[in-house]
């Protein structure tokens, strides 16, 4: 049985200390050569862990932990870019942190790594130095007789990659790119470079194989683009166009995480987006997307949308669509199980509340990171994994969540003070796993530039203008790309730009039947739990009084009342929803008459509902409440309370023209009143007397009379 392929990319690009900084490999060299090697079809590595910028002990970890768990019949490939520091004869490779001065202390000393690959028992151990050391001094003499040896000056890394990615490498022609056909490579692409290698036993060692040549590639600078979409299922592995829900949203490698292939290059090869953060090997958490096209753009927010939702669980992923467009152009995507919130152009969009939920989602994560001491969504998605318990109780899922908005630049237009809503995602969003994709058909260099610092990728299908596509790349290309439907390209990391084909879900599979899309979705809705609700629509009707109240049943000794109610028959009772949209939630309603200050006035103008929430009032009290335990005085002004003449709590309806009945009813409750006081102790055996008045009390002149007179408990509309 072939043992296991692993390989560990480290990536140094930042430091603290001025003299260690400038030159170096570039972070998307290292993110093309993992492409390669985790791609099934090229390198075929089981595990590609990338660190990047780590620290000392971050990646001494990494190291220990992958060399140590080989087996005899694994083949390793370890990979160290980033600047060397020599020091009374030693060699040590610079971190983050490292002080030139305190090498032994703050970088890692080539002596450990030694050690490390002295010890692992794999059958191959490849090490690829790239930290500008030429031909001299011999590494072996550092790192060991053992293992096959590969030095360059800072350009070993971006010429593998290239080499595999683009089958130069391939010198033999026969398919494979192994250790013995990197010498002659080397020589033919950095005649001028020094640079080292040392078998150690190690030659014919499969790299990758070569890709399959594309009979139709292009040469020169023209770009060849397929002239097909390909389909998104086939690149996500089911060529037959049925999706294996169970299979594909099994536990991914923390590699596989948040990444997805969008599209294929010029060469066939697909071209992956992956939104996890630098540290994490990704290209960074947001990006901006612009396409003159409705159609085309609203095709590839499918395809990513989609295809991240295909890969990853609705308790991994979730969705945020906000649609400012004005076209819709992401309706179709509301019926994922993924997506915690849609917004379409049809809705009437409150900005504040808008910025109420969003800043609520983050107040949320913030909240669940602190009650277990995580430092970021990612530590905490670590713990839930391994069953971490927090107060005895196991962690809640925290999927990341990508922000969708189209339409952005309509969206600042209208709201410029929406800019800082985002830029407070956008800062938090490497933390707690808040995702950003900016969409519009146009962008002006003034809508974005606020947001350079954060966006670490961006995509662009044909534009309608140059200054278009320069206020996105700082270039005019996406103006020359073709009239072709998916034609695109994506540039990401310090300068690197790829062009390729957007895939597409939106046919059908076969005449006649739905759209792709349509049958994914469908399919997926029967997996994994709905998304968390940052939007709740706002309340724009009543809900019905047994909507607040538990399930109503018949009690022997209480009549038709709520089942499984603490507080019935205690003074409370709900009478309507609070909204609170910062919150996430909606708390009930309650009108309190337990306390000193038991009364209440209702207070609105004509025809605001002042008489309807009164008797929802004494209906919510009467289904809570026996008559012996609050009994009602009505004094109706306004005609509304002859409705609720008959429930049983009901004393009396006096009409406002009945003023004997009037005077009859405040002599009853001031002789009750009058009582209590003789009595000093009230007679708890006796219900709680409730004045209700309803409607105009004035007199003639439209002075308020001194109204109500007091009495156990009032309610006064």
């Amino acid at each position: 049985m072939a043992g296991r392929r692993v390989a560990v990319l480290i990536a140094t690009t930042e430091h603290i200390d001025e003299s260690l900084r400038g030159g170096g490999v570039a972070v998307a060299d290292c993110i093309k050569l993992r492409d390669v090697l985790i791609n099934p079809d090229l390198g075929g590595f089981d595990e590609v862990c990338l660190v990047v910028n780590e620290s000392k002990s971050g990646i001494e970890r990494e190291l220990e932990r992958a060399l140590k768990g080989c087996g005899p019949k694994d083949i390793v490939l370890l990979l160290v870019s980033g600047r060397a520091v020599w020091s009374e004869g030693q060699l040590f490779f610079a971190t983050v942190g490292t002080d030139a001065a305190l090498p032994y202390s703050t970088a890692i000393p080539a002596m450990v790594l030694k050690h490390l690959l002295a010890q692992c028992p794999a059958a191959s151990k490849l090490v690829l130095v790239d930290c500008g050391i030429g031909a001299e001094p011999k590494l072996n003499e550092y790192l060991g007789d053992g293992v096959f040896l590969l030095s360059a000056t800072e350009k070993l890394t971006a010429t593998l990659a290239q080499g595999i990615a683009s089958g130069e490498a391939d010198l033999h022609e026969d398919g494979e790119i192994d250790t013995g056909i990197l010498s002659p490579l080397f020589r033919r692409a950095l005649p001028d470079e020094a640079w080292q290698m040392r078998m150690a036993g190690h030659k014919g060692v499969l790299i990758a194989k070569a890709p399959v040549r594309n009979a139709t590639q292009l040469t020169g600078d023209e770009v060849a683009t397929p002239e097909v979409q390909p389909e998104l299922l086939a690149l996500l592995g089911f060529p037959d166009g049925n999706l294996d829900v169970e299979q594909a949203w099994q536990q991914r490698t923390p590699n596989d995480m948040l990444r997805v292939p969008i599209g294929v290059d010029e060469n066939g090869q697909p071209v992956l987006l992956d939104i996890k953060t630098s540290p994490y090997g990704g290209m960074g958490p947001h990006g901006l997307f612009i396409g003159a096209s409705d159609v085309m753009r609203a095709d590839f927010l499918q395809t990513l949308v989609g295809g991240l939702a295909a890969t990853h669980s609705s308790d991994t992923v979730n969705f945020a669509l906000l649609d400012f467009s004005g076209d819709n152009t992401m309706a179709p995507l509301g019926g994922l199980p993924h997506v915690s919130t849609l917004l379409t152009g049809g809705d009437t969009m409150s900005i504040g509340r808008l910025k109420d939920a969003l800043a609520g989602e983050a107040n949320r994560r913030k909240e669940l990171l602190y009650a277990g001491r995580f430092r970021s969504v990612w530590d905490y998605q670590e713990a839930r994994r391994q069953g971490v318990l927090v107060s005895g109780e196991p962690l809640d899922p925290l999927p990341a969540l990508m922000i969708v908005i189209d339409g952005f630049a309509e969206l600042i237009a209208e709201h410029p003070d929406f800019q800082d809503m985002v830029l407070t995602l956008a800062r938090l969003g490497k933390v707690l796993q808040i995702h950003l994709l900016l969409s519009s058909a146009q962008f002006r260099d003034s809508d974005i530039r606020w947001l350079d610092p954060f966006m670490a990728y961006r995509i662009a299908m044909r534009t309608q203008t140059a200054s278009d596509s320069r206020a996105v790349f700082g270039r005019p290309d996406a103006i020359d790309l073709p009239y072709m439907t998916g034609a695109a390209i994506l540039r990401f990391g310090a300068d690197t730009t790829v062009r390729f084909t957007t895939a597409t879900a939106s046919r059908s599979a076969k005449p006649g039947a739905a759209p792709v899309f349509e049958d994914m979705t469908r399919q997926m809705l029967s997996h994994g739990p709905p998304a968390h609700q940052l939007w709740l629509p706002p309340l724009e009707r009543s809900e019905p009084l047994d909507v607040l109240l538990p399930p109503l049943h018949d009690n022997e000794e209480r009549g038709l009342c709520p089942a499984d109610t603490p507080w019935i028959g205690q003074l409370k009772t709900p009478i309507g929803l609070v909204d609170k949209p910062l919150e996430q939630r909606r708390d009930l309603l309650w009108a309190d008459f337990s306390g000193t200050a038991g009364h209440a006035v209702i207070v609105g103008g004509p025809q605001s509902g002042k008489s309807t929430l009164l008797k929802t009032l004494l209906m919510s009290m009467a289904l809570t409440h026996t008559p012996k335990e609050a009994e009602f005085y009505c004094l109706d002004f306004g005609g509304a309370l002859v409705s609720i003449r008959e429930l049983p709590n009901v004393a009396a309806v006096a009409a406002g023209s009945d003023r004997e009945l009037i005077g009859e009813i405040i002599i009853e409750l001031l002789t009750s009143l009058i009582n209590d006081r003789k009595n000093k102790v009230p007679d708890t055996a006796a219900p709680h007397l409730f004045l209700v008045a309803d409607g105009d009390q004035g007199d003639s002149t439209g002075r308020s009379r001194n109204w109500p007179p007091a009495a156990s408990n009032t309610a006064c509309t």
